[in-house]
């Protein structure tokens, strides 16, 4: 899980997914639950990342803002889905949109 966190403040693509997976496969507990330690887990190490970058580098504060509003949105929408789509579906979606957001990172990088 560090490890996880240390990708995820640096980089973040996925690293959600990457981390509720790690989560369900090591403990027994309730999506809902894994997914809300996930979240929780990666507030810290995106807290972390940014009071590194913000003395560390330069910031684009025009990327900051609109990418802030759709986390705040995905934070309030998320919790509310979690609780009333099953997990099985849940589960088929993120494996579906992982691997859209791989390929869709793939042939961005190399095509």
């Amino acid at each position: 899980m560090f490890l996880v966190g240390l990708y995820t403040g640096y980089f973040g693509a996925s690293a959600g997914v990457i981390m509720l997976a790690i989560l369900m496969a090591t403990n027994n507990l309730t999506f809902a639950v894994n997914n809300a330690i996930k979240n929780f887990a990666s507030f810290l190490a995106n807290f972390v990342a940014f009071v590194v970058y913000a003395f560390t580098t330069k910031i684009y504060w025009a990327m900051v803002v609109p990418l802030g509003i759709g986390l705040f949105i995905g934070g309030y929408v998320g919790p509310v889905l979690v609780r009333y789509i099953p997990a099985a579906i849940m589960r088929r979606v993120i494996i579906v949109m992982a691997f859209a957001l791989g390929l869709y990172l793939f042939v961005q990088e190399y095509f």
